[in-house]
């Protein structure tokens, strides 16, 4: 791993810490360079963050398309393919840093940076409800699925992974049980299920 991925690497760490907090003398401690060797590679703690954050965000949104295209191709029942879905965004978000990472992402004090972030997110949820719309609309002519918006539906299916995250997050700082954790996402599936069911 080059200095570049080494600094890349550490602010993600520091980011899910610190938020924009953090400062680049936390960067260079924690690759183990001194500050103006950052300068080399970049130009600002705005810049790193932001690559970052960039980064991360693509990162997501790309692995959500790839498990998308293959639950298009799958023969399975409409629920087997949104819990299929739902879940696999549950072992993304599997580390709290990473969901840490993005909580922090709305709490950035410079406005440019959350702005040009905010709209990044939006852009690719908006994508995200495209790609899943066709998973409701074949649900819904296999009489699998009852919806009474699309959109709607994919919304509350983001709005429910999203409450969901956030208690794991909770859950997580206050050392509840991994099998407790599982069994409660479980549960909010179920009762999401039950109520979009056809």
């Amino acid at each position: 791993m080059n200095t570049k991925e080494e600094i890349l690497n550490a602010t993600f760490k520091l980011f899910s810490e610190k938020g924009y907090n953090t400062s680049m003398s936390d960067i260079a401690k924690k690759v183990g360079i001194k500050v103006p060797s950052i300068y080399s590679h970049f130009e600002s703690k705005g810049e790193i963050i932001c690559l970052v954050i960039t980064l991360e965000i693509k990162s997501f949104f790309d692995n959500l398309v790839t498990q998308i295209s293959m639950l298009d191709q799958a023969n399975e029942k409409s629920e087997i393919k949104l819990k299929t879905f739902c879940f696999s965004i549950f072992t993304y978000f599997s580390e709290p840093d990473r969901i840490r990472f993005w909580k922090s992402i709305s709490l950035i004090n410079n406005q440019e940076i959350r702005e040009k972030c905010r709209i990044m997110v939006k852009e690719n949820e908006i994508k995200m409800v495209t790609l899943l719309k066709p998973l409701f609309l074949e649900g819904e002519s296999k009489g699998e699925i009852k919806c009474e918006s699309l959109e709607g539906s994919a919304y509350l299916f983001i709005a429910m992974i999203n409450g969901v995250l956030d208690s794991v997050l909770i859950y997580h700082e206050i050392n509840y049980i991994t099998s407790e954790l599982d069994n409660y996402k479980k549960k909010i599936w179920q009762a999401y299920w039950d109520g979009i069911k056809g």
